[in-house]
């Protein structure tokens, strides 16, 4: 199939079978993300979901902290609002970046997306820690 594409032989063909195996992959894909919590038994995540944690369990490398909380207080939505701007400004910079940009200007504007949105997840503590309220 491949070598067809490229070389232009019986290309409408090759195309045709392409397209197969590409749903038939993506058909696994979507069969593996709706099993997912029981999937991950197989794999790395067997290991990696109990110590990141996720939306049912803590996990106990972060500090037993939930990945995905609801917040509950005033600072917390504020603060949580803050890293998804962070996020999405680091992703959008990011296709930015890789879109329209070329040569250095791309090598080093690719780590700032990158540190930009990281910094949204929570992973790079940069930002002033979680304040107590006061009531």
């Amino acid at each position: 199939m491949g070598i067809g594409l490229v070389f232009g032989v019986f290309t409408g063909i090759a195309a045709f079978f392409g397209a197969v195996m590409n749903s038939v992959l993506g058909l696994i894909g979507i069969g593996v993300m709706i099993a997912w919590k029981t999937s991950s038994w197989w794999g790395v995540d067997r290991f990696l979901i109990p110590r990141l944690g996720a939306s049912w369990q803590p996990g106990t490398l972060l500090g037993r902290a939930k990945l995905f909380s609801r917040p509950t207080s005033r600072q917390e939505v504020l603060r949580a609002m803050e890293e998804w701007i962070r996020i999405v400004i680091g992703v959008g910079l990011g296709l930015f970046a890789l879109i329209e940009l070329t040569g250095a200007v791309q090598v080093g504007t690719l780590p700032a997306a990158a540190l930009i949105a990281v910094t949204g997840l929570g992973w790079l503590f940069i930002s002033s820690g979680p304040s107590s309220e006061t009531g």
